[in-house]
């Protein structure tokens, strides 16, 4: 129960990052949208996905980086530390450098790859080059948050990570405040907000871990081929997701039309910040996945994996099933001016996966612990190909329009969540294919039973609330949706029994 209760604190700590995060994305959004239009927007997310397709090639090298050091480091063989520590700091400096030229070379030309309107075709093409220079940062700094890991001290890279942010938003606030507004700005505050993670992490980890210096002398070509051998199945597994959910703006950009990119992008949004949440949740609990198979408990372990998946997937419900019964009064409040009613349609649409994803994401760590990716990733592949086939032939057959773009992520996703993912999973585990099935449908009854409880509660409130009263509204369905789940998932002595640990170690933590 003490690592459950440092788990916590740490995710408290990540949340509070996100919500930083979160503010980010919602004060960006309706003043990008209201004052360069919606089809810019689009651009700024398309952006990402270009540093995404980017990231692929590091994922090789980086995928199993934090595993490698960790082992080592816990196994008190330093000097392996410091050869995986070595490689993989020199690598992504000089890869990342290669790829940081390339993209410069194509944004010089972008204009003739995807559609831009005329009028912003300067700011579009400085933005891609600040996301790319974020991007190169945010390589060279993966070898630095690996500390986290290795000591278990997730919380103080995501402190640093809040601190990021925190710059991020001064910056957005000063630009669109102060100065005529330009959607370049994005990608300034982003680059800015890399420049302070990488030197907090890089801080962080010569004090967590004096061993770690850059020496080229610890470069290893066999750790460097290790590290990239183990690491291609994750590379292809990243081309099936890419495939999957990072080339929507793309197709729409190139097969429908700017604005109706721009309206997916919007959508997007809250499906990305999900995505965040999935993360931080998860996240917390793999040091403790680690530990659990480093010891070969593999009793403890599913137990662990099953707890997360509960806690997990009992959060990406509350947001789920809040955003199907409030997203339509807030983007009333958030964007007025826009076609509300298309972009939340669509919005849901493409959160359907939270249904399954939500709660089947912390155990997507099982192929990094047990170094089976081959399967995941052909069958993520194969997903996305269809993925990207469906959108297509939906376009061209049908006057779906933008909804043939997020129909067909959510029904593949779905299926493989649901019915392949948990099967291999327990595969590679050497336990039994049912062993996780009953947490993900009861994680599904609960969803259900969250999502009644809170169209209850909405009928209480007026249909076109202000920010104050939404607020209000969200903050009850989000606690009684909790509540619900928290009575069907959890024992009353294990609810009892963690919020006493949580209260005691953040007690230790204030005295």
């Amino acid at each position: 129960m003490r690592e459950k209760a440092h788990v916590f604190v740490t995710m408290f700590i990540s949340f509070l990052a996100v919500l930083l995060n979160c503010f980010i994305n919602l004060y960006l959004t309706p003043i990008i949208t209201n004052n360069v239009g919606v089809e810019a927007f689009g651009f700024v997310t398309l952006a990402k996905q270009f540093t995404n397709y980017a990231a692929i090639a590091m994922m090789a090298l980086n995928s199993y980086a934090a595993r490698y050091m960790t082992i080592s480091y816990m196994q008190k063989d330093i000097e392996d530390y410091k050869k995986y520590y070595n490689t993989v700091f020199f690598a992504d400096f000089f890869i990342g450098s290669i790829i940081l030229v390339v993209g410069i070379l194509v944004i010089i030309k972008i204009e003739l790859l995807i559609n831009i309107p005329l009028s912003i075709i300067g700011d579009v093409k400085f933005l891609f080059l600040l996301t790319f220079v974020t991007f190169y940062f945010t390589t060279v700094t993966t070898v630095f948050s690996a500390s986290g890991y290795v000591k278990n001290r997730l919380d103080v890279i995501n402190t640093i990570k809040g601190g990021s942010y925190l710059v991020e938003i001064i910056a957005l606030i000063i630009c669109y405040k102060v100065f005529t507004p330009h959607v370049w700005y994005v990608g300034l505050a982003t680059c800015l907000a890399a420049m302070i993670m990488f030197g907090g992490a890089l801080i962080s980890t010569k004090k967590m871990i004096p061993e770690s210096k850059i020496e080229y002398k610890y470069f290893n070509y066999m750790s460097l081929k290790k590290l990239v051998l183990e690491g291609i199945w994750n590379t292809a597994n990243s081309l099936g997701n890419m495939l999957n959910t990072g080339l929507d703006l793309l197709v729409s950009n190139l097969l429908l039309s700017a604005l109706s990119m721009g309206q997916i992008s919007v959508s997007k949004t809250i499906n990305n910040l999900v995505y965040m949440l999935y993360t931080t949740v998860a996240q917390p609990f793999h040091p403790i996945f680690l530990k659990k198979y480093a010891d070969g408990d593999t009793k403890g372990l599913i137990a662990e994996l099953k707890y997360s998946m509960k806690i997990c997937g009992m959060l990406s419900n509350v947001v789920f099933g809040g955003f199907c019964v409030l997203g339509l009064s807030f983007y009333r409040l958030w964007i007025p001016t826009q076609d509300i009613r298309k972009i939340y349609a669509l919005t849901v649409i493409a959160m359907i996966p939270c249904l399954s994803e939500g709660c089947v994401f912390p155990l997507y760590y099982i192929y990094t612990l047990t170094v089976k990716n081959k399967v995941p990733c052909i069958v993520t592949i194969i997903g996305g190909l269809l993925n990207v086939f469906g959108m297509a032939v939906l376009i061209k057959y049908t006057n779906l329009g933008a909804y043939s773009i997020v129909i067909t992520t959510a029904v593949i996703m779905n299926i493989i969540n649901i019915v392949i993912n948990p099967i291999y999973m327990s595969h590679c585990l050497r336990i039994s294919k049912k062993t996780f099935y009953p947490t993900l449908f009861l994680n599904i009854l609960c969803c259900t039973a969250a999502i009644c409880i809170m169209l209850l509660v909405s009928y209480l409130f007026t249909s076109n609330p202000g920010w104050i009263m939404f607020i209000i509204e969200c903050l009850i369905c989000g606690s009684l949706g909790i509540l619900i789940q928290l009575v069907i998932m959890f024992r009353p002595k294990e609810i009892q029994s963690l919020v006493e640990k949580i209260r005691m170690k953040l007690y230790k933590r204030t005295t």
